[in-house]
């Protein structure tokens, strides 16, 4: 008589999230969804999240360099377990990633309880602003992310960015007997200095492009200004912009500012305004309309 024979298979309590698996001689690391992941022929490392490994600051902001030279920035990984933490990889992520991990350059160990510097650096070649872009430590407790943001310039150039590229001021009220409105809406736009070398605004055009016909946008300053380079490289030079929206008469008013500077490729700048004007109705109640059931 043949017995009949279950096989049963164990549920493994393991919910990997992260595989990594690289070839000989060298490693990639990629993304998928939330997922960090990488290939290695030959060998297969399965990773489970884990909260024991904390890296901070979590986002490294290093501000605006001349395209070819170097800043660097530190952030530690911290081991708050009670047993040794393995990093296999600290690893830039991401095409045209400028931020460079210098040091440590290989796999690291962390006793418990204890921290490990990373030393990061921006290494821009070219001139653009680098934002949200990540840094993976990979290790046996999981994956950790750290987020770096700079922009490059042209060395000896001013810089310009504005704060703001439009304006909307929303509704303001005029008096039911005429005239301007009681309360001008004022709005701020930064004009900061991303070079190395003083940013000149040689004019400051405002216009209403469009509306019932009055001039409803103005600027303070509305002449020349100079915007200096901070003597600090990792801070920009700042200056600011009070534009003020004042109709006399209803309706919808567009307009726009025209900034022209000595940025080589960021002159003219333009910041679109658009804002709206309608009478104040007195506030007042009717009895001869109300009706008593």
């Amino acid at each position: 008589m043949r017995t009949g024979r279950t096989t049963r298979r164990s549920s493994s309590t393991a919910s990997p999230r992260y595989v990594r698996i690289s070839t000989a001689g060298g490693h990639h690391v990629g993304t998928y969804g939330d997922s960090a992941m990488g290939v290695v022929i030959g060998q297969l490392q399965v990773y489970s999240q884990g909260g024991a490994a904390v890296v901070s600051p979590q986002v490294l902001n290093f501000g605006s360099i001349a395209a070819g030279t170097t800043r660097q920035l530190t952030f530690d990984i911290e081991n708050q377990s009670g047993s040794p933490l393995n990093i296999s990889f600290i690893v830039p992520l991401g095409l045209g990633n400028p931020f460079v991990v210098a040091d440590p350059t290989g796999a690291i160990t962390v006793a418990a309880g204890q921290a490990r510097t990373v030393q990061v650096v921006f290494t821009p070649t070219e001139v653009g602003t680098y934002e949200a872009m990540r840094i993976g430590v990979i290790g046996d407790l999981g994956v950790k992310y750290i987020m770096c943001n700079g922009s490059s310039y042209v060395a000896g150039t001013p810089d310009l960015k504005l704060s703001a590229s439009a304006l909307n001021f929303g509704t303001g009220y005029l008096p039911v007997g005429g005239g301007a409105i009681a309360e001008p809406l004022v709005l701020p736009v930064t004009v900061s200095n991303l070079g190395d070398v003083a940013l000149a605004v040689s004019s400051i055009v405002t216009e209403t492009t469009a509306g019932p016909g009055d001039a409803a946008y103005s600027t303070a300053p509305d002449a020349a200004f100079e915007v200096a380079a901070n003597p600090d490289p990792s801070q920009a030079g700042v200056a600011t912009v009070n534009v003020t929206f004042a109709p006399v008469a209803e309706g919808t008013y567009n307009g726009q500012i025209v900034l022209e500077s000595n940025d080589p490729d960021e002159s003219p700048a333009t910041i679109t305004l658009t804002g709206r004007a309608v009478v104040t109705q007195p506030a007042s109640v009717s009895t001869q309309d109300w009706m008593l059931y």
